[in-house]
């Protein structure tokens, strides 16, 4: 009984698959062909996601970049005089163009977004009293990014009794 209880002992602590076969301790053919289908998977998902990820910071760019081409337009138009807006049809441009260059352009030849924007001033229609004091003015900014021509627009009132004749 002592024989038995030592040659027990010494197989007890060493694990089963060393007992096994030198055949048997390697994956097979089906079990790495579908490691390398899950990690081709996982690779290209996460190709995926890295290319929608830098696709939409860029539209975000651009979209915020129109933004401030608005914005910009619609503050200069608070400090025009009303007859600038209206009667001096030479001062106020009705189309521009803007350039937005992204990190890294050194000399912005073929490089960047080109925005081209349109400014209108447009009387008002509505059969009111003040219809000859208000009039609408209309920025709006279009460009092409990916093939896919984008545009943002952004309109305000103007009254002759605004802001500007505060400012001068």
């Amino acid at each position: 009984m002592k024989l038995i209880a030592t040659a027990t002992s010494r197989t007890a602590g060493l694990p089963r698959r060393s007992l096994a076969k030198a055949g048997h301790r390697a994956f097979s053919l089906l079990e790495a062909l579908v490691g390398m289908v899950l990690a081709g998977i996982m690779c290209g998902a996460l190709y995926a996601g890295l290319a929608w990820s830098f696709t939409s910071l860029r539209l975000t760019r651009e979209n915020l970049r129109a933004t401030q081409i608005l914005t910009e337009k619609m503050e200069t138009i608070r400090l025009y005089t009303w007859e600038q807006l209206t009667v001096e049809t030479n001062f106020l441009p009705t189309n521009f163009t803007a350039r937005y260059y992204p990190a890294g352009a050194t000399n912005g030849v073929g490089a960047g977004t080109l925005y081209e924007g349109r400014l209108q001033v447009s009387p008002l229609a509505f059969g009111a009293n003040y219809d000859d004091d208000l009039v609408k003015v209309t920025v709006e900014v279009d460009w092409t990014t990916g093939g896919l021509r984008r545009s943002r627009k952004l309109s305000t009132f103007v009254s002759q009794y605004g802001l500007q004749n505060y400012i001068w």
